[in-house]
């Protein structure tokens, strides 16, 4: 059962390359096709954050621009000329450079086009790893009457992040079974992106960070009541809805600002 309208077209689309795949050259395949497609099959095996930002990017940039077009139709520089007009941050217009390449690819799998070079690698994107602003590092004394103004769990939330520079969803999936106590470490082994729990991004995050539990219980983090396994950061049942974009980006203005000197890049 199909919930929208919208879904019912995609799944159209979708079929009619599926019965046309033997014979492409028998109707234009255009880009809105090649989107409908990649969003029903692709698309559900990425990683919940990477499948909301490309399904942001497909829905609300590239397929308004480009939907109509027959594939053979869109040439490298009049992308270019788009990603260079957009009103968007450098490193968003990458991503949207990065995603019209990884359509070209599928079509070539799908033979939904001729296999070659794929033309979208021509398309130049400058400036994409350049910060729009420099993150402003606090000094201990100018964080110590910030963290008094904070309420709880916020203060929590930027005291652990302080000691680990942590991913805000890293952050917020911690449980107090991932402190080890004994050994002085913390377990990072999910992350919590809008109410989905799913692996840390990568497998250098899933590593133990050493001396964490050290540095928050002198910053003022205590040691739970034996056998409790809520959220660390005290949230409770509360943890699976706490994914509002009002809390991530509060949060988000908080942890771009207490970056100590120590830990330039927390990525």
């Amino acid at each position: 059962m199909l919930k929208t309208e919208a879904n019912a077209w995609r799944a159209i689309e979708h079929r009619k390359l599926d019965v046309n795949s033997d014979h492409p050259q028998g109707q234009a395949v255009t880009i809105g096709m090649l989107v409908s497609r990649y969003l029903e099959t692709e698309l559900p095996e990425l990683r919940h954050s990477t499948a909301n930002g490309y399904r942001s990017y497909l829905n609300h940039q590239i397929k308004p621009r480009w939907g109509d077009y027959p594939i053979s139709k869109v040439k490298p520089f009049a992308v270019e000329q788009w990603l260079k007009g957009l009103d968007l941050a450098s490193r968003t217009r990458g991503h949207l450079h990065n995603l019209m390449r990884v359509l070209w690819n599928c079509a070539m799998r799908w033979e939904l086009t001729e296999i070659g070079e794929n033309p979208m690698k021509l398309v130049r994107v400058r400036g994409t790893s350049k910060r729009q602003r420099e993150p402003m590092v606090l000094s201990v004394a100018q964080f110590r009457p910030l963290l008094k103004a904070l309420d709880e769990p916020f203060r929590t939330m930027v005291i652990l992040d302080l000691a680990t520079g942590l991913r805000c969803s890293e952050l917020f999936a911690l449980k107090w079974c991932d402190v080890l106590w004994d050994d002085l470490t913390l377990l990072v082994r999910r992350g919590i992106v809008t109410g989905v729990v799913s692996d840390v991004k990568t497998k250098y995050s899933n590593a133990g960070i050493q001396d964490a539990v050290q540095k928050s219980r002198g910053l003022g983090v205590c040691k739970p009541v034996r056998g409790r396994q809520a959220a660390l950061v005290s949230l409770g049942s509360r943890a699976a809805s706490y994914h509002s974009r009002r809390h991530s980006l509060r949060y988000r203005t908080y942890r771009l600002a207490f970056v100590p000197p120590h830990i330039q890049n927390p990525a």
